[in-house]
């Protein structure tokens, strides 16, 4: 990566970082009011409220959160869940349709569950943050 390359994420991370400490406070209020699905719901309508085009960048705004999410709330939820929300409606905000989905690896001892998103760019290019990890995808919302 070249030196101005490195100096356009760092003014991005520094723009965005408000944004998604935002949306995961915001994913922490809606958490306690309604129900999953309503939360999810809630998370698409999101839709109306478009990004600026000089934060649309859903890449670079996982980048972002994924340096942030150790602080970033709902801190009730896995790193894999809130890291999902919150890019499910930053993501919708860019323009984007994306997938969340949830999977569950059931052979012990290794109970757990796990959640990713997958969406698709304008050009049709496949966007994935995070993936399966081992788990057998069970839901996709």
């Amino acid at each position: 990566m070249t030196t101005s390359e490195t100096l356009r994420r760092a003014g991005f991370a520094l723009r965005a970082a408000p944004l998604v400490f935002a949306t995961g406070a915001r994913v922490a209020r809606l958490d306690r009011e309604v129900s999953f699905g309503a939360l999810v719901a809630e998370l698409r309508r999101a839709r109306e409220r478009p990004l600026a085009p000089r934060l649309a960048n859903p890449a670079w705004l996982a980048g972002t959160l994924e340096r942030l999410l150790p602080a970033v709330p709902p801190y009730r939820y896995g790193p894999c869940l809130r890291r999902a929300l919150i890019l499910l409606e930053l993501w919708t905000r860019c323009g984007l349709e994306p997938t969340l989905h949830l999977g569950f690896r059931l052979q012990a001892p290794e109970r757990d569950g796990h959640a990713w998103l997958t969406a698709r760019t304008s050009d049709g290019s496949p966007l994935q943050v995070s993936g399966p990890n081992g788990t057998e995808p069970a839901f996709e919302l």
